[in-house]
């Protein structure tokens, strides 16, 4: 699996893997989700997700662009059965 290695407003750098990315059709922007594999109180996997763009990371804002992306998750969650919860990072 691809790794990734971000760095925090404070400095601190973690790694995290790629689960998968794609380029919208909507709006033609280049899109990241990952994960460090931490899970939320009721055991989903926490994923984020990103815009990327020359080699820098953008948060995901629109409400229409986190809908594509949760339903790119729950495609992949029926075919994997595993549960995923979007987190800001």
């Amino acid at each position: 699996m691809e790794k990734i290695k971000l760095t925090n407003n404070h400095g601190i750098e973690k790694e995290y893997d790629v689960i998968f990315e794609f380029t919208s059709r909507n709006d033609n922007k280049n899109y990241i989700v990952y994960t460090d594999y931490q899970k939320d109180k009721d055991n989903n996997l926490i994923v984020y997700s990103s815009i990327y763009e020359n080699n820098m990371l953008h948060p995901v804002t629109g409400k229409e662009e986190i809908a594509y992306i949760d339903s790119m998750l729950e495609s992949i969650e029926n075919k994997a059965h595993t549960k995923y919860k979007i987190e800001e990072n």
